[in-house]
């Protein structure tokens, strides 16, 4: 190629795919390790200058892509996109920024970046973070859109040779090495490696990849190992609940977090499959099959060597490399070899140089011994400077956990931290939160195994939470200055008791146990913690703690963070509540007051005290205080009566409250469907889910069987709770009310049966599909028809009320009655041979059998058990109306209910009945109505419009939620109490807190939600209808709809104990005096016999709510 002339190096980011905050980020380092060499290299004539800086150019990417009427999204980290998407008009606005003679040294180009920075006439260096990070230091990926100058990069390069040498020392070292325990892993396992969602490696045709764009070959990868298991990417908080779920679906695969180099080096790993993760280069120097489901994001070992990155360590930061680089391209740039002003400069020793420098450990200190030792043992910092003045009280920056994005965090953030040279943070409740409500709520789940050790070793049992909750004040004696250790006061606790050391030490681990497995890193110190590294800043741990230096340093390194120095009262003595630890951090540090910040969660020791020392103070409210402040929520679940259960539902729900933005201004859920299902449905459906077993197992169950679609969710919440020995199978059965109903026609009766259940005016020909199944209209249904005056071309209705008598005449005429028959009989064989493949069939015992479902009055359960003919049948339902006895007939069939037992159908004094439509919408997953079998095969409703495909996304996100609630209990909690039950009444409280009086966000979770009917012939019907249309006749969440639309949500008033009591005593004396409330004699007479009775089935809603007001909503 023909050397041009070098005008001008640019240092960047990838300018147009990274958002601005993240190019800073990256240009910080980025261009301070790689600024000296360049310029050096190439001289005082051209220009080296920073993207965005002073001197340097700039785009704005948002003029950039609406230039090719591309919306650029607000908060997003990396924006994908693909050149082709790129108008002329946008490439010309970037002609205008670069061009010929243009180098762009730049740090991670994106696909896209790169083929745009060529169209400009301009050239690129490309480096990127290598993905193969377990050698002595880190590894850069460099490639040259200039060929003379890439075919140079192979004399700097770390040979592959050399990286499978590392590769191999990986794998010896998983089973003979310094760290040698092995995983539990079965011989040919396959390893999938998980990534993050925005990731540039992920990207393709403007979009980010999933796992879920390739589940026919993950399904495939299941069945050809013996067990597939999904390495969940470790930053990766949330945001792939879909893909967890997909994973928990398929056979003989699960989710773990395993340390990955120890996952992928063990040796029954065979086969590491992912997307395009870095990772599978790694797996590929130790010798295990990989598999690219997209494509490397840079290639390493391409075939084509003008496409293939080069391996470089060190190289990057001499100045004989650039130099020698850039002669081969640019006339006016001179090979070091003709040149006495450059020289090769590099470290004196090679390891962990760049590693250190720039902070980027990942997961090395799995399999380095000196990182593990440096991790687990850092120093604490020694007081050694004097005392500074103490300076003027500074503001309070309110750094909140809720914003829009999480860049609004750091927007906050920025400004204090750019004008600090000290970054100081809190540990417990900043950096690092607890899976419970507050420290204290950790006693009762730990009481148990307490009272265990002290009876094994031949103790009596202690008022443990007392005692613990005292035990500061009892070990005053044995403190440390201001601070009493959490070892002083089990020391204590064990003087007072005559425990023996070996005991004592055994209760302390106990609770040190417990806090490892709770304690959990912060999402939003997190964010603040890693802005802070990223500006370069000394960052600092002051904190006043119980606990030791070594177990701190432990929790924070097992949590990613790695700090400067820790400041803690349990070393020094001095507490931040007083003052004093903060004068601790000043003298030590050598700062004034002024140059430091604090971040903390207490308005007390951290706001408060901090401002009095005159340091700048930056507020991050705790997770318990952001629980406290949701309306509705906390008061719900206080009324938890299980002290363990109650710590353990409002830990998980506050933390995932605080787990991503959250405004906790904004109702309940902050408009958050995920915090819906998590926080106040999750509880609910563990509750229902722990009840479903326990009820099985009590009455020897051996199969359960959950009813499509309401069904779903139980089965997945108790598919994830502790099971026992001998527990019964679980299924799923595709059946519906139409599925059952129809199957079960058999004669006349049954076919005006069916025409017993009110419709809404409909066709013949509507009734006939959905009430009988009829497939199609025959020549022979149709002259049938017309004989009898109807009229299929004409549209016309027919109405329950008027035209009953009709329909029936209709139905029993010969040619309707024979198809309609026939189609039973063919979809009722169907039915059968389907479910004896499921285990269902005529020579099972029924009182082994259970079914669940939200319930109602059993239709399902009874048309199942006919079909079959079995006996003794069990029915778990979470609620059940009257009718149900009859539809089972007694002694045949039995129904238990979770909350609601056999309600009356026409009262709405119970809250259920109230809420139904809300309550089945929950339960509701996100499947296409199950109808009938044919040839095998499921047939569902099939049903793509815009508001199903709303109501099927909103099941996703909240069924995804929901189980993952039950899961992380299980995970947490299950063994300090496997018998744990949490009562109905308990469990709904949130749920019916959040319908009763919801905020506008929360009513928009459902807005635009549809719900059908299409067995009944019903128009749909809206749970909160598009527009905000409160009025509308077909709303069905009326409270939700005044909220969503700005009204005011009317509630009934509370009365008074002693109110109720004068108010029924009225009631007695107007009934006594024969008082005439109602024209009707029989309604008349109820009132007098049964005024309880009167309210709750009056039609009137004003009497119903006055019933439910004085009698508490009683049957």
């Amino acid at each position: 190629m023909t050397k041009q002339t070098l005008k001008r190096v640019i240092l960047c980011s990838d300018f147009l795919m990274t958002s601005d905050a993240e190019q800073q980020s990256n240009l910080r380092w980025f261009s301070e390790l790689l600024r000296r060499p360049v310029k050096d290299a190439v001289g005082h004539d051209v220009a080296v200058v920073t993207w965005g800086t002073p001197g340097g150019p700039f785009i704005d990417r948002g003029d950039f892509f609406s230039r090719s009427d591309i919306d650029l999204p607000n908060g997003a980290t990396q924006f994908p996109f693909a050149a082709a998407q790129i108008s002329q008009m946008s490439l010309a606005a970037l002609k205008g920024v670069i061009g010929a003679g243009d180098l762009l040294v730049g740090y991670e180009l994106s696909e896209p970046t790169r083929d745009l920075i060529v169209l400009t006439g301009a050239e690129y260096v490309d480096i990127w973070l290598h993905p193969v990070r377990f050698m002595d230091d880190i590894l850069f990926a460099v490639r040259a859109s200039h060929a003379s100058i890439h075919s140079l990069l192979c004399h700097w390069e770390v040979s592959h040779r050399q990286m499978e040498l590392y590769g191999d020392r990986l794998r010896v070292q998983a089973f003979k090495g310094w760290e040698r325990s092995e995983l539990p892993i079965a011989p040919n396992t396959a390893l999938f490696l998980g990534q993050m969602g925005q990731d540039k490696s992920v990207c393709c045709d403007g979009r980010f990849l999933t796992a879920l764009d390739f589940q026919d070959q993950i399904a495939r990868l299941c069945e050809q190992s013996s067990e597939l298991l999904y390495l969940r990417h470790p930053y990766m908080r949330s945001g792939d609940e879909a893909v967890l779920s997909f994973v928990g679906s398929l056979p003989r695969a699960r989710v773990v977090d395993y340390p990955a180099y120890k996952a992928m080096a063990h040796p029954n790993v065979s086969k590491v499959v992912s997307i395009s993760s870095s990772g599978l280069e790694e797996a590929c120097l130790m010798g295990k099959e990989v598999t690219y489901l997209h494509k490397p994001v840079i290639p390493i070992t391409a075939s084509d060597v003008a496409q293939r990155y080069r391996s470089i360590m060190h190289g990057i930061i001499s100045p004989k490399f650039w130099a020698d680089c850039l002669a081969m391209g640019y006339s006016n740039i001179r090979h070091s070899s003709v040149r006495n002003d450059i020289e090769h400069v590099e470290f004196d020793s090679q390891k962990d140089k760049l590693r250190d420098m720039l902070g980027f450990y990942w997961g090395y200190r799995h399999i380095d011994k000196l990182e593990a030792i440096r991790t687990s043992s850092m120093p604490s910092a020694e007081v050694t400077a004097p005392t500074p003045p103490r300076a003027a009280p500074a503001p309070v920056s309110n750094i909140t956990q809720n914003p829009a994005q999480s860049s609004r965090v750091l927007a906050e953030l920025g400004a204090l931290v750019e004008t600090s040279q000290l970054i100081s943070f809190d540990i417990f409740e900043t950096l690092l939160e607890r899976e419970v409500r507050t420290p204290e709520n950790l006693f009762p789940l730990i009481q148990p195994k307490i009272d265990s050790l002290l009876r094994e070793a031949g103790h009596p049992a202690i008022d443990f939470l007392s005692e613990r909750g005292n035990a500061r004040g009892c070990a005053r004696h044995l403190g440390v200055g201001e601070e009493v250790t959490l070892e002083s006061r089990y020391q204590a606790l064990g003087e007072r008791h005559g425990w023996p050391e070996e005991l004592t030490r055994a209760l302390l681990d106990c609770e040190l146990d417990a806090e490892r497995k709770l304690l959990k890193r912060r999402w939003a110190g997190w964010e603040l913690f890693q802005a802070a590294r990223a500006m370069g800043k000394r960052i600092v741990c002051t904190s006043d703690t119980y606990f030791s230096p070594e177990f701190v340093r432990e929790r924070l390194a097992d949590a990613g963070y790695h700090v400067d120095a820790l400041y803690l009262s349990s070393v020094y003595g001095c507490l931040k509540s007083s003052g004093s630890l903060f004068q601790i951090l000043l003298q030590h540090e050598g700062l004034p007051a002024s140059d430091v910040l604090h971040i903390g969660d207490n308005l007390k020791s951290d706001v408060a005290m901090g401002q009095a020392a005159g340091l700048k103070i930056g507020y991050l409210p705790s997770s318990a205080a952001v629980y406290n402040s949701v309306p509705g929520l906390a008061s719900a679940q206080d009324a938890i009566s299980d002290p363990r259960l109650r710590a353990s539902i409002q830990g998980l729900a506050a933390r995932r409250l605080t787990s991503q933005p959250f405004d906790a201004s904004r109702g309940m859920t902050g408009g958050d469907a995920g915090v819906l299902g998590y926080g106040v449905l999750g509880p609910m459906f563990m509750g229902f889910a722990q009840w479903i077993l326990k009820s099985a197992r009590a009455q020897g169950i051996k199969d359960i069987y959950f009813f499509a679609r309401d069904g779903h969710i139980a089965k997945r919440c108790c598919e994830v709770l502790p099971r026992l020995s001998g527990d019964p199978r679980l299924h799923y059965l595709p059946a519906s009310r139409r599925s059952t109903r129809i199957a079960s026609i058999r004669s006349q009766e049954d076919i005006l049966k069916v025409l017993q259940t009110p419709f809404e005016d409909c066709t013949v020909e509507t009734l006939l599909r959905s009430r009988f199944g009829l497939k199609q209209i025959t020549p022979e249904v149709r002259s049938e028809l017309e004989h009898l005056g109807v009229n299929l071309c004409s549209g016309d209705k027919m109405s329950y009320k008027r035209h009953l008598g009709k329909l029936q005449l209709l139905v029993l005429s010969p040619a309707i009655q024979a198809e309609i028959l026939s189609n039973a009989a063919q979809e009722a064989q169907e039915l059968r041979l389907a479910y004896e493949r499921m285990g269902l069939h005529f020579d099972r015992d029924g009182s082994e059998i259970a079914f669940v479902d939200i319930g109602h009055a059993g239709t399902i359960q009874a048309g199942i058990s006919r079909l079959l003919e079995l006996e003794g049948t069990l029915g778990l339902y979470f609620s059940t109306f009257q009718e149900i006895d009859q539809t089972l007939a007694p002694g045949r069939h039995r129904a238990q209910s979770y909350f609601a037992d056999r309600l009356h159908s026409s009262s709405s004094a119970h809250p259920y009945k109230r809420h139904l439509r809300m309550f089945e919408s929950v339960f509701l997953n996100a499947d296409e109505s199950f109808q009938y079998f044919s040839r095998g095969q499921a047939v569902t409703r099939q049903e793509s419009s815009a508001p199903e495909l709303r109501r099927q996304n909103l099941a996703r996100t909240l069924h995804n939620e929901i189980e993952s609630f039950s899961r992380d209990w299980t995970s947490q909690f299950s063994e300090s109490f496997p018998e744990a039950n949490l009562p109905a009444h308990e469990a709904v409280q949130a749920f019916l807190s959040f319908l009763n009086a919801p905020g506008a966000a929360d009513a928009a979770i459902f807005e635009g939600i549809p719900f059908e009917d299409s067995f009944n012939a019903r128009a749909t019907s809206w749970l909160i209808p598009p527009g905000k249309i409160a009025d509308s006749d077909r709303v069905i969440w009326k409270q939700g709809s005044a909220a969503a639309s700005g009204k005011e949500v009317h509630t009934a008033a509370k009365l008074s104990p002693a109110f109720r009591d004068k108010a029924r005593g009225v009631l007695r004396r107007l009934v006594a005096a024969g008082v005439v409330l109602t024209v009707s004699e029989r309604l008349q007479n109820k009132f007098q016999r049964k005024p309880v009775a009167f309210f709750r089935d009056s039609k009137s809603a004003c009497a119903r709510a006055l019933g439910a007001a004085l009698y508490g909503g009683r049957k």
